[in-house]
């Protein structure tokens, strides 16, 4: 899969819709990843790591202790199945994965990385009519480490060449688009941030032109390169929906050493009829953070976090997390006012119930409400 490496395509939507990045409310994803589902006739769906002497009893393609991805099918009124995942069989399993289903096609979307073989694989594995009918590597066949895979599925308005051309705000028919995040270091040592954008079609099949994959973070933000060891919370991107016209990605650059929040829109060359299906994403950076001076901040299992009451025009509200033997520390970012700061590191004692999970979801709390 070609892999972008600069945002030179884009450069010249860049007037042309700086006017269309408003201060929209942001909502929570609105199909967030899970690994069950169930579709309006009542079937169920879950996908689970298993052996497939479990799954395959008395099957040859492989020895009984061999793990493999399996989706379950639980028909209304009938025997569970177990599916396979396609090349699944015989790799390592603890795989990341994601399941979802299209409601209008019922059609089933697995996201999963496979792990092993010198390469980290980004694979999507589509089910429909009780069959696998097709599958995608999303990732460049380059050998490169792979993880911590990020993706939101929903409807998304794209606009039309010709309409933004004419200064129109018409959009095509929403489309359902499967986007996708994940941190990635090569064999060379470079790391950064992906993002996959892939549209699905009216039948439920995949636009394979639309499933490209990008560098998010290049040629934007301003800072210096960072000269020491990256955050945790690099290795972790995020992808958000804010509502029908736009998303957003949380990500460090460590060619500029700041967290970034990149507004994503979708526009499609063409007729305003779609027949043609060459997908843009148009990516430019609106937010940017600096690491905080503190060194502790670099420690570990360090989490960027964003608020989801900012807006591109206000800023969003942030906080860096890390943890150490003192316990959970956190620091918030303030984007209002003539000089955007971090304030001072506060600190959660760890005992009893009180665990990092818990701990952080309490300061994502407080950033939702600022």
């Amino acid at each position: 899969m070609k892999n972008k490496k600069t945002l030179s395509t884009f450069t010249s939507f860049l007037i042309l819709m700086a006017a269309a990045f408003w201060a929209f409310p942001v909502i929570a994803n609105a199909n967030p990843a899970k690994n069950e589902a169930l579709d309006l006739q009542g079937n169920l769906f879950q996908l689970r790591h298993a052996y497939y002497g479990d799954v395959a009893p008395g099957g040859s393609l492989a020895t009984p202790e061999t793990p493999v991805l399996v989706l379950d099918v639980s028909p209304v009124g009938g025997d569970c199945r177990h599916e396979i995942v396609p090349r699944s069989l015989g790799w390592e399993s603890d795989t990341e994965e994601h399941l979802f289903l299209d409601m209008n096609t019922g059609s089933i979307y697995v996201l999963w990385i496979v792990k092993g073989m010198g390469t980290d694989e980004v694979r999507l594995s589509v089910y429909q009519s009780s069959t696998w009918t097709s599958e995608y590597r999303l990732s460049d066949p380059i050998s490169a480490s792979r993880q911590n895979l990020d993706t939101v599925f929903s409807r998304q308005s794209v606009q039309s060449t010709t309409a933004v051309a004419a200064g129109s705000s018409a959009s095509q028919p929403f489309p359902m688009i499967l986007q996708l995040v994940w941190w990635e270091v090569s064999t060379g040592g470079v790391a950064g941030t992906r993002f996959v954008p892939v549209f699905i079609n009216r039948d439920g099949t995949i636009n394979e032109s639309s499933a490209l994959a990008y560098d998010p973070a290049a040629g934007v933000g301003g800072g210096p390169a960072c000269s020491g060891a990256l955050p945790d919370a690099a290795a972790f991107p995020t992808i958000t929906k804010e509502d029908i016209t736009l998303s957003h990605l949380s990500l460090f650059s460590a060619a500029s050493c700041q967290f970034l929040v990149i507004p994503v829109q979708f526009i499609v060359s063409g007729d305003d009829q779609g027949r043609t299906n060459r997908f843009i994403p148009f990516i430019g950076v609106t937010f940017a953070v600096a690491l905080p001076s503190s060194t502790s901040a670099v420690g570990n299992g360090s989490r960027f976090g964003v608020s989801s009451s900012g807006s591109f025009i206000t800023g969003y509200s942030a906080s860096l997390s890390w943890v150490d033997s003192d316990g959970f520390h956190y620091q918030f970012y303030n984007p209002i006012g003539e000089t955007p700061a971090w304030g001072d590191p506060l600190r959660i004692n760890l005992a009893g119930e009180m665990t990092v999970d818990k701990a952080r979801g309490l300061v994502q709390e407080i950033l939702d409400t600022k």
